[in-house]
């Protein structure tokens, strides 16, 4: 079985890819467990990064200032790229996967060379996460105002992408709230339960670093969301809860 893992930046999909991995699922081949996620160990496919990557002609790693192409172009190099990945980890004869926060967004392309496959999505309250990009020195304050609007955007556009994928899939799919992943047993219990095997936990309940925080950056940036997509974050984070609440009571297929 493939195990694609979706979700926003700093929502948790390397700790579940690194649950996955260390629990018999490679997620890559050349994942050195040695070095801390703080240090560059994100537990993530190279392989399907660099395609990620050249699809949406991003050339640097932050997702802040990368927009989303109307268009990707999906022929030739970019289809025979993404069938050697494929062709290459089958060949292994394990289950397997991948995850890079940016399959939110060229999802479609894998989801039409990939055969069947499970989706395990993770998601987070934006507010936890806007704290990990906010720039703290007091100089900073009038660009944060442009920078947090980019984050809450791309958390918007992120989740909402995932969102229409999981409306629209055949595959099996497993809805994480992160916060309840590091504050509770269940969301765990769910994940071993959804690969149908015994997971190794590497949750540290130290690394959660959990700060909502009201913001006057974050209060004019909800009023741009708004005005834009006609739904603010808490709106749009009720939706995902939602979503997981229908997912809780869902039949496995």
């Amino acid at each position: 079985m493939i195990y694609t893992v979706l979700g926003m930046h700093k929502s948790g999909t390397t700790l579940v890819s690194q649950i996955l991995h260390h629990s018999g699922i490679p997620m890559d081949d050349a994942i050195e467990s040695s070095i801390s996620y703080d240090n560059g160990n994100k537990y993530e496919r190279q392989s399907v990064l660099k395609v990620n990557m050249d699809l949406l002609k991003e050339h640097r790693f932050t997702y802040f200032f990368g927009k989303t192409p109307e268009q990707m172009d999906t022929e030739g190099i970019f289809r025979k790229r993404v069938n050697n990945i494929i062709q290459k980890a089958d060949v292994q004869g394990t289950d397997w996967g991948f995850k890079d926060p940016r399959v939110a967004i060229t999802y479609p392309i894998w989801n039409f060379h990939l055969p069947e496959h499970k989706i395990i999505y993770i998601f987070r309250d934006q507010t936890e996460i806007w704290p990990r990009y906010k720039y703290i020195k007091p100089w900073y304050f009038f660009y944060n105002f442009k920078l947090c609007w980019v984050h809450l955007e791309r958390w918007y556009v992120y989740n909402a992408s995932i969102v229409k994928t999981l409306l629209e899939t055949d595959q099996d799919y497993l809805v994480i709230n992160y916060e309840d992943l590091m504050t509770t047993d269940a969301e765990f219990e769910r994940i071993q339960e959804f690969s149908g095997r015994k997971l190794e936990d590497k949750r540290r309940p130290d690394l959660y670093r959990s700060k909502k925080r009201k913001s006057v950056h974050l209060f004019f940036a909800e009023k741009m969301l708004k005005r834009k997509y006609g739904v603010t974050s808490i709106e749009f984070m009720n939706q995902l809860l939602s979503l997981r609440i229908e997912n809780l009571t869902m039949g496995r297929k």
